[in-house]
């Protein structure tokens, strides 16, 4: 299994972290130039992996994980398949608004599993403070 234990480590955490690096890059910085095009094809073909990869993940946060883990692992679920779907109908003007939803999921599902994994690995200690990073990431990444 890709992901045995609780949370995200190794090859699928560096992963799941440099999509959203990708991400960040491509929506800040659209350009017609190669190195935004080597974005898209990372970002492209690390989706395909990590999709692979979350298929057992989603099936182990179901069964012990938290109440935000699960909503948070299956919004990436969402993400993933709306990814997927732009993939094969392309990113023209017309499928910008399936873009914007799949960034709204991957975004609030990173807000999730971030906030759930510095609860878990005792960064905040209460689930009042845990709720307070909640929403302190979401406003960030809003933000951004």
């Amino acid at each position: 299994m890709a992901f045995p234990r609780k949370g995200v480590s190794g090859f699928a955490g560096i992963l799941l972290f440099l999509l959203v690096l990708s991400a960040f890059f491509l929506y800040a910085f659209p350009a017609p130039n190669l190195l935004y095009l080597a974005l898209i094809l990372f970002h492209v073909g690390g989706g395909l992996v990590a999709a692979l990869l979350l298929v057992p993940r989603l099936v182990s946060a179901f069964q012990n994980e938290s109440v935000a883990a699960r909503a948070g692992w299956t919004m990436m679920a969402v993400a993933a398949a709306l990814g997927i779907v732009l993939i094969f109908k392309g990113t023209v003007r017309a499928e910008w608004n399936l873009l914007y939803v799949h960034i709204a999921f991957a975004a609030l599902a990173s807000v999730l599993l971030l906030a759930n994994w510095l609860r878990e690995s005792g960064r905040v200690a209460s689930v009042a403070a845990t709720g307070a990073t909640m929403v302190a990431l979401a406003v960030a990444t809003i933000a951004l």
